[in-house]
């Protein structure tokens, strides 16, 4: 009997509670945008933590590898993530 491959369980960056590490699967974004986040280290592959959630739907602050990142709400909804539980 062959051993299952790993399911992934997509969700938004948004939806990751403090604390919580992810792996980026992709980025569902205007070409600029997702360039900008390329360049900050988050990109497909990438592991990335959520550090701190603003209240009333204010920033995230993401941290990818040593570097801290603020994003809007909107910005982290367009990063789809594999959780790691």
């Amino acid at each position: 009997m062959k051993p299952s491959a790993p399911t992934l369980t997509l969700t938004q960056l948004d939806q990751i509670p403090v604390g919580m590490t992810a792996t980026v699967c992709y980025i569902e974004a205007q070409t600029e945008m997702t360039a900008r986040l390329r360049a900050l280290g988050i990109k497909p592959g990438n592991q990335i933590s959520v550090v701190r959630c603003a209240p009333l739907s204010g920033p995230l602050q993401i941290r990818a590898g040593q570097t801290d990142i603020i994003l809007r709400r909107t910005e982290a909804a367009a990063i789809h993530v594999n959780p790691a539980f």
